[in-house]
């Protein structure tokens, strides 16, 4: 999907489902009973008797996110006919309020968890709490010990995962393949935005050591990477990564990216070569060296060998020297999801922002993994006249280190990239069912 914002600049967006904006709300509390969830922001409508035999039916609205950062909610419904009764949790239920508002305050904000509202008609006869007329339930999602506040931003919507290229093409970082040039020759545009499905990607098949191109696996279209040891080196590592190729990534503008990855089953601390070895799968690049920033250039994602801390946030320092912001566990043969809220910038007055959330599993809750602080810059210098983009895929900076195995393979989504605020709930939307 392809949005204009009010500012006239073209952003692209896709994402599995749609998602609607919260409201500010009104009563907080605790974890309540399960419910079956629609998809995420869809209307619920259920209908039930009463004691004349008249069918009467309840449609919610405005329902948040499956998942969310809002710790806030305000709900609609549409009754046909009859009292209406509602309640948050396992509250005592209450004559239902339209909206019903949840969290409107610091104080009744919402707890990360997950939370059930329940409607109900009272036809003359009482409540009977086990039988709900309509129940939503969601989770919002908490960074350990910090209260959420963030407002969804606007609703998007879109098909299955695609690659996307601002401006004219992508491009596939591999040895020999159509990114021989330097960096700087590639060409960028703000203005029109196109989309590439993940099927246009190609098969690179270099000597039979080097593969990437499109896959099929547990019902999704996506990607495969794979380097081998003895791979040629390009750029000074054996690489199978997809290049957004004309993205231009711009100071103190908020950015939100969105990918999975599955890693083959070999991905392992114990058959590594130990803390040396080290690729990335995610990385923002930029074009210019990063020996002018003190603390820090563009980030990345990578895996490395060291037992417990596969997975490490970092950014670029001078001399290209990593960063390291966070480490995580990874577990291979299992969909890991990313979410990024990215702020480039080299001044205070840019406010450089950083925050990485990651789920292990399908159907997993994301745990926050960095919240980088203002005043740490990201980005290129000279950002006038050159640009940051993103890559996703393998890229082994240590071409020598394998361990006991000979390659290293993945599986990765198509990336979702939207330009705003608070797109929490959209980025969460595009990974759906990864």
């Amino acid at each position: 999907m392809v949005g204009r914002t009010k500012a006239g600049h073209w952003i692209l967006v896709v994402i599995l489902e749609s998602v609607l904006s919260l409201a500010l709300a009104a009563c907080g509390g605790g974890g309540g009973p399960s419910a079956a969830s629609p998809a995420s922001g869809a209307p619920v409508e259920t209908s039930s008797s009463d004691s004349s035999g008249s069918s009467s039916t309840i449609q919610l609205g405005n329902l948040p996110g499956s998942r969310t950062l809002s710790a806030s909610a305000a709900i609609t419904y549409e009754a046909s006919a009859g009292a209406v009764y509602c309640r948050l949790d396992n509250y005592p239920p209450i004559a239902c309020p339209n909206p019903f508002v949840v969290g409107a305050t610091p104080a009744q904000a919402l707890s990360g968890g997950t939370h059930t509202v329940d409607y109900y008609f009272d036809t003359g006869s009482g409540i009977d709490l086990a039988s709900p007329a309509s129940s939503y339930t969601w989770t919002v999602e908490v960074a350990a010990g910090t209260a959420s506040t963030g407002t969804p931003g606007t609703a998007v919507s879109g098909a299955l995962p695609s690659a996307f290229s601002v401006g004219s093409k992508y491009s596939l970082e591999a040895p020999n393949d159509s990114d021989s040039g330097s960096y700087a020759a590639k060409a960028y545009s703000n203005a029109i935005s196109l989309v590439s499905r993940l099927s246009a990607v190609p098969t690179v098949n270099r000597g039979g050591v080097m593969r990437l191109g499109t896959a099929t696996l547990d019902g999704k279209p996506v990607l495969r990477h794979e380097v081998r040891s003895g791979d040629p080196v390009r750029n000074g590592g054996n690489r199978a990564e997809l290049s957004y190729d004309s993205m231009q990534i711009q100071h103190g503008v908020d950015y939100w990216m969105a990918f999975a990855v599955k890693l083959d089953s070999d991905w392992t601390a114990a058959n590594s070569g130990g803390s040396g070895d080290q690729q990335s799968i995610m990385q923002v690049h930029q074009q210019n060296s990063e020996t002018t920033l003190t603390n820090g250039g563009p980030f990345g994602i990578k895996w490395r060998g060291v037992a417990g801390k596969e997975i490490e946030v970092f950014s670029l320092g001078p001399n290209n020297s990593p960063v390291t912001r966070f480490t995580a566990p990874s577990t291979p043969n299992t969909w890991m999801r990313f979410i990024i809220h990215y702020r480039s910038g080299v001044t205070s007055s840019q406010s450089p922002t950083l925050e990485v959330w990651q789920a292990v599993g399908t159907g997993a809750a994301y745990t926050k993994l960095t919240d980088q602080a203002p005043d740490s810059p990201f980005g290129d210098p000279a950002q006038s006249s050159t640009r940051d983009w993103a890559k996703i895929g393998i890229y082994k900076w240590t071409p020598s280190t394998y361990g006991s195995t000979s390659k290293r393979g993945m599986y990765s989504s198509g990336l979702f990239f939207a330009q705003g605020t608070n797109l929490y709930d959209q980025a969460a939307a595009a990974l759906s069912g990864f």
